[in-house]
C-alpha cells in the first residue's frame, strides 16, 4: 500500500514540474493566477485517484470509488473481520441486484447499514455468477443472468422479510455455495416454480447449521432441483404426503380423505416411464422392488395399502373388548383397568356392533405409528426400550391396531363412495407408481419446499422429518 502511495506522489510532483514547464512558456500572455489553476486542477485530479486502501485480492480502492452513503466492502454484522467476500474485479453498482420495491422491503426489514451491506453483498455474489457464466454466450448468457438476478434478489427480500435473524449466514462459504448452485438451477430449470422451491430451500439453509445432517441433504436437494422436471418434483411431494406424513389431529375417514385430496398435487400429465429410474439416479428416490410398477389405470390395490398402513386408526375394522385385552399389556394394571380407562377419557369409542350385540370399538388415534400424540410411553425418560416399562403398553397397542385395520378393498370401496376428488387425484398417481417410491432424505427436502410452494400454510416443516 505504501508503494502504491509514493507512486502517487511521485507521479504529482512529476505532473506539477510538467505544467510549471509549460507555463514558463506562456507566463509573459496570462495573468499570474492562471498558474495557480493550473497547479490547482491537477492536483485535484490526483487527488481523486489517491489510493486509500487495498482489500485482500489485491484491488485498490481510490477516493473517486468511495460512496457518501457508505464503504463498498461493507460488513455483514458488526465484526470488523466480517469482510464481504470480494469475488469481482471491485468495480460493481449498488443495487443492481435488487428493485426499488425490494430495496424498500430490505429497509423496513433491516437496520439502514445492514440493509446497505446487503446491497453490497448481492452486487458481489451476481459478479461471481456472472463470471460463472463466462461460457455462455448472446441471448443464453442474458436469459441465464436475468433467472440468477432474479432468484438472488426473491431470496435476499424474503430472508429480510422472514428471517432477518439468519442474516449473518450470508457470510458462510456454504451459504455462498449453495446460493450459487440455486442460480445456476434457476438458469438451467427456467422455471419460475422451480426457482421458488429453490428459494424455499435456501431460506430453510439459512437457519441450519453447515455441517449438520439437514445443511448437507439441503446443498444435494439444490443441485437435484435442476435436474428434475416440476411435475417430477410434484410427485415427490405427493409421495411424502402419502408416505412419510401422519395427519395426527385427524380421527375420521372423511375428513382424512378431504384432507388428503385438498394437499395432494394434481398430476395431469403423469411423467413418462423412464420418471422412477431417473429420480433413483438423482439420488431423490428409491424404488421399492415389493410394488407393481407395470401400466395400469385407476386405482390399484398397492396405494389402497399403503393408505392402510398410514392411518390404521382411522381405516380400522375395530376390535371387542376381548381382542382388546389379548393384544394390549400393561405392566401397571390389568387390561380390563386399563380398558374401563381409556373408555372413561374417550380415548377408546364404539364404532359399531355385531350380530350378536357385541361393541365394536376403534382408538382415537389416525396411526399406529402416532401414538405417542395422543398417550405417554415415557419417551422422555431416555430409557433404553428393553428397559422402559411403557414399552410394552406401547407394543400392545400397535399390534392391536395393526391387527385390525382394512384390506386394501374396503379402502378402496369407501374412496369410490365417499370422494371422487380424491379416488381422482389416487387414479392419477397410481399411474405414475407412487406405490414404489420410497423418498431419501434429499427427497424429502425437495419435496417439502415444493409442499410449501403449493400451500404454505399446510406444509409441515421440514425439521418434522429430520427429527
Amino acid at each position: 500500500m505504501h508503494r502504491k502511495r509514493l507512486a502517487w506522489l511521485g507521479t504529482l510532483l512529476v505532473a506539477e514540474v510538467g505544467v510549471w514547464l509549460a507555463w514558463l512558456q506562456v507566463a509573459d500572455h496570462l495573468p499570474q493566477w492562471s498558474q495557480w489553476l493550473a497547479f490547482a486542477g491537477v492536483a485535484l485530479g490526483f487527488l481523486l485517484g489517491f489510493p486509500l486502501s487495498e482489500d485482500e485480492d489485491g484491488h485498490t480502492t481510490r477516493l473517486y470509488k468511495v460512496r457518501l452513503h457508505g464503504k463498498k466492502n461493507a460488513l455483514i454484522g458488526n465484526s470488523s473481520s466480517a469482510n464481504v467476500q470480494n469475488t469481482g474485479s471491485g468495480n460493481v453498482n449498488i443495487h443492481n441486484g435488487l428493485d426499488p420495491a425490494q430495496l424498500i422491503s430490505l429497509n423496513d426489514h433491516l437496520d439502514e447499514e445492514v440493509a446497505l451491506q446487503v446491497q453490497v453483498y448481492v452486487d458481489r455474489r451476481m459478479e461471481a455468477f456472472n463470471s460463472d457464466l463466462r461460457r455462455y454466450t448472446g441471448e443464453a448468457h442474458d436469459t441465464a443472468l436475468e433467472l440468477g438476478r432474479s432468484l438472488m434478489s426473491d431470496f435476499v427480500s424474503k430472508l429480510a422479510s422472514d428471517a432477518p435473524q439468519n442474516i449473518q449466514s450470508l457470510r458462510r462459504a456454504d451459504m455462498q455455495g449453495a446460493l450459487l448452485a440455486a442460480q445456476k438451477g434457476a438458469a438451467i430449470g427456467d422455471n419460475g416454480d422451480l426457482s421458488e422451491v429453490l428459494v424455499t430451500m435456501l431460506i430453510e439453509k439459512s437457519a441450519t447449521e453447515a455441517r449438520s445432517l439437514k445443511g448437507i441433504v439441503l446443498n444435494e436437494a439444490i443441485d437435484a432441483a435442476a435436474k428434475l422436471t416440476i411435475e417430477q418434483i410434484d410427485l415427490l411431494t405427493a409421495a411424502l404426503i402419502l408416505r412419510r406424513t401422519i395427519f395426527s389431529e385427524i380421527l375420521d375417514v372423511d375428513t382424512l380423505f378431504r384432507v388428503l385430496a385438498g394437499h395432494l398435487p394434481d398430476i395431469r400429465n403423469c411423467p413418462d416411464s423412464a420418471t422412477l429410474p431417473h429420480l433413483s439416479y438423482v439420488g431423490v428416490a428409491t424404488i421399492d422392488p415389493t410394488r407393481d410398477i407395470s401400466p395400469h389405470s385407476g386405482i390399484h390395490a398397492d396405494i389402497a395399502d399403503i393408505l392402510a398402513e398410514r392411518y390404521d386408526g382411522i381405516l380400522t375394522n375395530g376390535f371387542t373388548r376381548e381382542e382388546f385385552g389379548n393384544k394390549t399389556r400393561n405392566p401397571f394394571q390389568s387390561w380390563e383397568a386399563t380398558f374401563e380407562l381409556m373408555k372413561y377419557q374417550r380415548s377408546i369409542e364404539v364404532i359399531s356392533a355385531k350380530d350378536d350385540g357385541t361393541d365394536v370399538y376403534r382408538m382415537r388415534v389416525a396411526s399406529s405409528d402416532d401414538l405417542e400424540s395422543r398417550f405417554y410411553f415415557g419417551d422422555d425418560i431416555g430409557m433404553d426400550p428393553d428397559d422402559n416399562p411403557y414399552w410394552p403398553m406401547k407394543q400392545g397397542f400397535q399390534d392391536l391396531l395393526r391387527s385390525c385395520r382394512m384390506s386394501s378393498k374396503t379402502v378402496l370401496r369407501k374412496i369410490r363412495a365417499t370422494d371422487p376428488e380424491l379416488q381422482l387425484k389416487l387414479g392419477r398417481l397410481e399411474q405414475c407408481n407412487i406405490a414404489a417410491l420410497n423418498l431419501t432424505p434429499v427427497g424429502v427436502a425437495l419435496a417439502q419446499a415444493n409442499w410449501h410452494r403449493l400451500d404454505p400454510a399446510s406444509a409441515l416443516p421440514l425439521d418434522h422429518y429430520f427429527k
